[in-house]
């Protein structure tokens, strides 16, 4: 006799570093959960984390629907690298339709990349001015999924760091590097998983949330720490000139306002790597 798989709680387009983590806590908690790689190869680890794998490609979905099967009954958690072609733009949008139409909502995952550069301190509602190609994607998409969808919300996280991802990695050995005192921008993937969590318990239809840790020690002594606890070649920074008069600091406070709930690491030096 055939096994007939349930109808998913939630579906995670993007069961990868954040979203394994995200599904496997969703499924001890009770829920059902199917989840997308784009690899075969990342089958099994899906598998084995009681999540129900299915194989998904964006970009295909610019002219096809979604199987049945894995259209979520509550939530769909959309967390993808950005890719500039037209397909995968389109292949994220029709995927939101489909699923808003069958009645779930929608988390939409972006970037604090959407804000560029500028200084000072980032809040929700600053300008989006993205330099990078990702980030202009992502700022589009925002904008575009938060007009036509009246079910969603948008989290912003700042730079992603935890397990497999420790930060003395990213400017270990380096050189000649600017922003000596420039705040550091970072989250750790617990506190995203967590805060994801919370709004699939109680959403917030039409908010952007940026998920950033409260504490912004300079890169200069931060990444310099972050290496020495590596074991790895300390990065070289020169000094700012003329020094910096405004900073860019990325707030994360909305969201642990709007749940009441603090951050579980507030502090990168803290942070479990």
């Amino acid at each position: 006799m055939e096994r007939i798989t349930p109808q998913p709680d939630i579906t995670l387009v993007g069961a990868g570093w954040l979203g394994l983590p995200l599904g496997k806590l969703l499924v001890e908690t009770g829920y059902h959960v199917s989840g997308s790689t784009t690899r075969e190869a990342g089958l099994p680890e899906i598998v084995a984390a009681g999540i129900t794998p299915f194989l998904l490609n964006i970009s295909s979905l610019a002219t096809n629907s979604l199987a049945q099967a894995y259209i979520p009954k509550r939530v769909l958690v959309l967390n993808l690298p950005p890719k500039t072609d037209d397909d995968w733009k389109n292949g994220v949008i029709n995927l939101c339709n489909q699923v808003h139409q069958a009645g779930a909502s929608i988390i939409w995952v972006s970037s604090t990349g959407v804000y560029g550069r500028q200084a000072g301190e980032i809040i929700e509602r600053s300008q989006l001015l993205p330099e990078r190609s990702g980030g202009k994607v992502l700022a589009v998409l925002d904008q575009e999924l938060l007009q036509s969808f009246k079910r969603i919300t948008v989290l912003r996280p700042a730079g992603l760091v935890g397990p497999g991802r420790h930060p003395g990695r990213f400017l270990a050995g380096k050189s000649n590097l600017t922003g000596a005192s420039e705040p550091v921008n970072l989250v750790h993937q617990a506190d995203v998983v967590a805060f994801i969590t919370l709004l699939i318990q109680q959403p917030a239809y039409g908010e952007v949330f940026n998920l950033c840790a409260p504490n912004h020690p300079s890169r200069a002594e931060f990444y310099s720490w972050a290496t020495k606890v590596a074991g790895l070649l300390p990065p070289e920074f020169l000094e700012d000139e003329p020094p910096l008069t405004e900073k860019r600091f990325i707030s994360g406070q909305k969201i642990a306002a709007h749940f009441h709930s603090g951050y579980l690491y507030p502090d990168p030096y803290q942070m479990p790597y």
